[in-house]
């Protein structure tokens, strides 16, 4: 199913006010069976639609929960997962939420709820310093991991962690999934979030035909400042520091955990490489010729 221009508003601050635009490059390399499976996919895979308030982007393509369902249905599934790298990756992701804090100390974590998570790869290495259990929610990435209206998210025992890495990007209703997280929030609860900066790629290429949402800084927070939160954001290399990305930390107004803002020298380096990601990957690829030795790699990307 996919709506007219002309019904769509922002998932992110519901405007109406939006941009259509195309990616540059046309041809991508989308598995068969996307196009089998939404025949629609193909003429507007490479249209985007930009909201003027707030600078979210978001795919053209509107498809719904039945849809959607059939998309993730004849994608991998968890077997496919590689794994071997995920502590650790755990132990940045630890070392990045706490950097969010003035007291690192002082935060304690006795519970996780890892919301689309898989099988709690990373959820099972986070704060085990603090003996802390996880529990993995909405991991079932063919229907619940994007249907989260139909997943009831309870409140649970105090000095919670949710936890939602790259999840965000794959949900069309992002307010239908952040209102019953934020509702489970306690006093001393964390939430902690990461999606990848793709946003300024989309006039180039068109993304993982599986992303339907492309954050920018000022989008995410957006987003986070409807519910009322404190928040902290900021651009890093995430995901096993390989890719550009985006935090952000939130607690309840009434929680007495003081967020700050990291303006440490390898933070600011980070912020300036992610905004600029073209060259990021330029760097990336030219410490990859010097590791290897060869340019073959490098003349293969830009073909």
């Amino acid at each position: 199913m996919i709506l007219p221009c002309s019904d769509r508003r922002c998932p992110v601050c519901l405007g109406e006010e939006l941009i259509t635009f195309s990616s540059i490059i046309k041809r991508h390399s989308i598995p068969d069976f996307v196009f089998f499976v939404l025949p629609e996919f193909r003429s507007t895979y490479s249209r985007f639609l930009r909201c003027t308030a707030c600078s979210h982007i978001f795919r053209y393509t509107y498809f719904d929960d039945e849809a959607m369902e059939a998309l993730y249905s004849t994608s991998k599934t968890v077997a496919d997962v590689d794994f071997s790298s995920y502590e650790p990756r755990a132990v940045l992701v630890e070392k990045d939420i706490l950097s969010f804090f003035a007291s690192p100390h002082s935060v304690f974590v006795n519970s996780i709820s890892d919301y689309g998570g898989d099988r709690g790869q990373i959820a099972m290495h986070l704060f085990k310093r603090t003996k802390s259990s996880y529990t993995v929610l909405e991991y079932n990435r063919r229907q619940d991991y994007l249907v989260p209206s139909g997943v009831e998210l309870l409140p649970g025992p105090p000095s919670r962690l949710h936890l939602s890495l790259h999840v965000l990007e794959h949900i069309q209703d992002l307010h239908a999934f952040l209102d019953k997280l934020v509702k489970c929030l306690a006093p001393q609860d964390l939430l902690f979030i990461e999606v990848p900066h793709e946003a300024p790629n989309c006039i180039i290429s068109s993304g993982h035909y599986e992303h339907v949402q492309f954050f920018t800084k000022e989008s995410l927070e957006m987003l986070f400042q409807t519910y009322g939160l404190r928040h902290e954001s900021r651009y890093c290399i995430g995901y096993g520091r390989s890719i550009p990305c985006i935090q952000i930390v939130a607690v309840r107004h009434d929680s007495t955990l003081a967020l700050r803002r990291d303006s440490s020298p390898a933070r600011l380096i980070y912020s300036f490489i992610v905004r600029f990601p073209l060259g990021f990957r330029i760097v990336l690829l030219l410490l990859d010729v010097v590791r290897k030795g060869r340019f073959t790699h490098l003349i293969r990307e830009f073909k």
